[in-house]
Formats: C-alpha cells, sequence, structure tokens
C-alpha cells in the first residue's frame, strides 16, 4: 500500500488532471449551448417570416431540446467540478499538515475549557490535538468529536470497538475522502438543525382531514378537466369555480402552511449535506468491525429518509416562485399537495430523526480518527486491560516534529503507586506529563498512540499544569493552584 504522502500526491495530479477536463468539457458544452440558443431564435424567426416555415420551426424544436439537453449535462459536469475541488482542496490540507503545515480545518478553540485538562495538554485551540485530528464538516460532526477528547470512552469494549473500526476505515482513504468531500459541498448554518427540530415537535393538522385527501385528487382532476374544457368551448365557468375552491382550501390553511415553510424554508443544503455523508459511508466495507457494521446498516436506512426530506424541502421552497405559487396552487393545490407529503413524512420518521442525525456525527469522529491513523502508521494502537497501571515503551508527543521528539518509557501502578518527577528547568518535566496526558486521551479515543508499546487501564485524566495568578480575580498563583487541586480532588 502506498504510503501516506504517496498517496496524497497521487490523488492530487489524478484530481487536477480531471479539473482540466472538466474545465475543457463545460467549455465545450457552453459552445453548444450557445449555438443551440442563436439556432433555435433563428429558425424560429425565419418560420415566423415565412408562410410555410414548418422545417425552420421542427429545426428551432430540434435546437431548443439541444439547448435543454446541453443546459442539464453541464449542470451534471459543474457538480462534478465543485467535487473535484473540494477532494483537490483535501489532498492539498493533509500535504500541508504531513509536512508540519497547519490544518485547514477548524482547531476547536471553542470547546477548550479551563476547568479541565484540555487547556494543560494543548486539546483544543492552534496547534491542538483537536486541530490535528480534526476533518468534520458539520457542526455535529465537530462536537462529537470535541466532547470524545473532553470525555473519553472509560469502558474497555467501546474502546476495543472504535479500534477495529478506525483500523478498517484508515484502509480506505479514498472512500474517507469521499465523505469528506461530500460534507463540504454544503455550508451548515447554526440554527438549522434546530429548526427543523423545532418542525418536528410541531402537531400534524393536515393529514387527518379525510375530506382533504379526497380534494388534493378530485379538484387538480377537476381544473385540468376545466383548462381542456374552456380551450375547446370558450366556457370559463367551471375553471373559475374550480379555481375559487381550490384558493378557498389554500386560504383555510394558509397560516399554518407559511408558519410551517418558515421552520423549514432553505434547509435543502444542510440536508444535502447530512444525506450525502450518510451515503458515502454506506459504501464503507466494515470488515470485521462490529460498530462499523451497526453504524452502515443505520446509515443506509437514515440516508434514505433525510434525502427524501431534502427533497420534500426543496419541492417546499418552490412555492417562494410566483409562477408556482399562483399556477401550481391554483390548478394542483400545490402548497396543500407538498404539506401532505411533510406531515406523512414527519408521521413516519421523526422519532428517529436525532438518531439519524447522531449516526452522521459519528461517522465524522470515526473519519477524523482514521485519517490519523492512516497519516501516522508507525503509531500503535494500545492494549487495553484490567489492572490499574500504565505501562508504555517510547512514547512520545504526537504533536511534536519526529525530528526533535524524545521518546520515553514509564511504568506505573505495578510497583509504583506515585511518581515524582524532578529535574532542572527546561529539562523536559512539563511535556514529558503532557506526552502522557495526550496519548491516554488518544488512547481511550480509541485512535493510536505515539509508542511502540502502550498498556493501560481506563481512567479519569485529571491534570494541574497550567495554572496563572489574576489581578481581577485577586487570585495569587498559590490560590490558583489551590483552586485547581480543589477542583480535582472534588
Amino acid at each position: 500500500m502506498l504510503s501516506a504522502e504517496a498517496f496524497y500526491r497521487e490523488n492530487l495530479a489524478t484530481h487536477d488532471e480531471s479539473l482540466k477536463k472538466i474545465n475543457y468539457r463545460l467549455l465545450l458544452i457552453s459552445v453548444i449551448r450557445g449555438i443551440s440558443f442563436l439556432g433555435a431564435c433563428w429558425f424560429i424567426y425565419q418560420g415566423i417570416r415565412q408562410s410555410a416555415g414548418t422545417d425552420n420551426f421542427i429545426a428551432g424544436f430540434v435546437c431548443i431540446i439541444l439547448f435543454i439537453i446541453s443546459l442539464r449535462v453541464a449542470l451534471n459536469f459543474l457538480d462534478k467540478k465543485i467535487l473535484t475541488e473540494k477532494l483537490i482542496f483535501i489532498n492539498r490540507n493533509e500535504l500541508a499538515v504531513l509536512n508540519g503545515g497547519n490544518n485547514e480545518f477548524d482547531n476547536g478553540a471553542a470547546y477548550s475549557d479551563p476547568k479541565n485538562y484540555s487547556v494543560d495538554l494543548d486539546i483544543f485551540g492552534p496547534g491542538s490535538l483537536y486541530s490535528r485530528l480534526n476533518r468534520t464538516t458539520t457542526s455535529l460532526g465537530s462536537e462529537f468529536l470535541g466532547r470524545s477528547l473532553q470525555h473519553p470512552i472509560l469502558d474497555a469494549q467501546t474502546i476495543e470497538d472504535y479500534q477495529e473500526a478506525v483500523k478498517t476505515m484508515a484502509n480506505q482513504p479514498a472512500q474517507r475522502q469521499m465523505i469528506t468531500a461530500h460534507g463540504l459541498l454544503h455550508d451548515e448554518r447554526e440554527g438549522t438543525l434546530h429548526d427543523i427540530k423545532t418542525w418536528l415537535k410541531e402537531p400534524i393538522r393536515m393529514l387527518g382531514q379525510k375530506w382533504l385527501q379526497v380534494a388534493r385528487y378530485v379538484l387538480p382532476a377537476f381544473n385540468i378537466w376545466a383548462f381542456y374544457h374552456f380551450l375547446d368551448t370558450d366556457q370559463i365557468g367551471p375553471l373559475l369555480v374550480g379555481l375559487a375552491l381550490a384558493w378557498l382550501i389554500i386560504g383555510i390553511f394558509s397560516k399554518y402552511i407559511f408558519a410551517q415553510h418558515k421552520l423549514i424554508t432553505k434547509k435543502q443544503a444542510i440536508l444535502d449535506q447530512y444525506a450525502g455523508i450518510l451515503k458515502m459511508f454506506a459504501q464503507v466495507e466494515p470488515g470485521a468491525s462490529s460498530l462499523l457494521k451497526h453504524t452502515r446498516n443505520e446509515a443506509t436506512d437514515a440516508g434514505t429518509g433525510v434525502y427524501q426530506l431534502a427533497r420534500l424541502a426543496s419541492l417546499f421552497d418552490q412555492r417562494l416562485n410566483l409562477v408556482v405559487f399562483v399556477i401550481l396552487n391554483g390548478f394542483l393545490l400545490y402548497d396543500i399537495q407538498v404539506m401532505l407529503k411533510l406531515e406523512q413524512w414527519k408521521l413516519s420518521h421523526k422519532e428517529r430523526f436525532d438518531s439519524w442525525i447522531g449516526i452522521v456525527g459519528r461517522i465524522e469522529l470515526l473519519n477524523s480518527l482514521s485519517g490519523f491513523c492512516f497519516n501516522n502508521p508507525g503509531y500503535t494502537f494500545p492494549l487495553v486491560h484490567d489492572e490499574m497501571s500504565v505501562l508504555v515503551t517510547d512514547m512520545a508527543h504526537p504533536l511534536i516534529r519526529p525530528q526533535v521528539n524524545v521518546p520515553n518509557s514509564l511504568a506505573i501502578g505495578e510497583q509504583e503507586k506515585l511518581i515524582i518527577l524532578t529535574g532542572s528547568n527546561m529539562s523536559g518535566k512539563t511535556t514529558f506529563l503532557r506526552t502522557l496526558g495526550v496519548n491516554l486521551v488518544l488512547a481511550q479515543c480509541g485512535a493510536p498512540v505515539n509508542a511502540t508499546r502502550f498498556v493501560f487501564k481506563p481512567v479519569i485524566i485529571l491534570s494541574s499544569i497550567r495554572v496563572g495568578d489574576s489581578l481581577q480575580e485577586n487570585t495569587s498563583y498559590f490560590m490558583a493552584e489551590l483552586k485547581k487541586l480543589r477542583v480535582i480532588i472534588d
């Protein structure tokens, strides 16, 4: 298997070449689209000028069809272009990280909490462990990763399940990149998920109306007949009656429809983002990992449900189009039809929506840990045991460059229950403590650690390293240290 750097360089070259081909095809299609548009205008104009211009009208119609086809093809290539650009960004970012550069994903500074070990161990912020790990594209994925680093797993079996999942996903870098790329295709705005959850809690008002279930089919059929009747006989009366009834029904539910639309409007992007992640993860090979098998089975069902809601949200937003609002509402009860579909979806799936969205957070957490594993093939997966001890060999800090990293070994718990670490200033005492702490956090997340051997029992991690005085709080360095120790004891 290729090394991480070789894989990223090969992928980058492949995607760069693909982008050039896509841009060339888009240019070619734009030329075809322009010619077909001009051709349609020319032939229709000639057909109008000539008394017997049937051939010109046929040619104009063919040009219009060609224009529509070329437009659809262009949109498909545009989607491929955007996806390819995201893949190029991902591979360039990975190469930069491997060579000591900054990760372009968020550094998680918002999750930093001075009350726990996150500040002492550089878990969040610039140059932090979170920054090194993070490949999440959703707010939920970021929260899952932040939570896993703040509250590492204490159950041995769960840690081993995550280890097996990370090992398996690490060997599928192309599929992992597709998960990340599809997550990057759409921007997630704060509050969007909250609005959807609020919509799910709203009571259903229309689905139980039996007369409405009849009217949704009968009235559109009547209006279509009335329209053809008007064209055939010039009698507009039946059509006016049908349109009036349609707007009367819409008026009855207009306040409810507008309130529902306010909650779910412009939600297609985030729903497409989540559906894309779920769809890509469903293609991951789970291997022997029970966690991946379970998550993939859930993701398949969740992806279908979220995709359906995304399509319905998109259809609901079409009511903002004046033509759709006036014509389709009048003839087909468009708002009523979409609203009934949304209520049917809500009735069938609202109880599972939270768990479906939670799957996305778990997927992005596993994706981030697996990428870290792939980028560090020399790291070791820890062995979890029941004895209260930590046994490590050649342990080094995962955030320090290998060229200047100094590995150390440690055995505590078998013979020694307490270790007093002493030494001169700048001799590496604090770095050693942080090295042990950071590797313990990684170990209890199910990730590999920077050591040749790491045996441990999951523990609650407590620390008191970075302590400072405060003039505003009238707190001396000594008092600040006492307060931190009090937090640890409590």
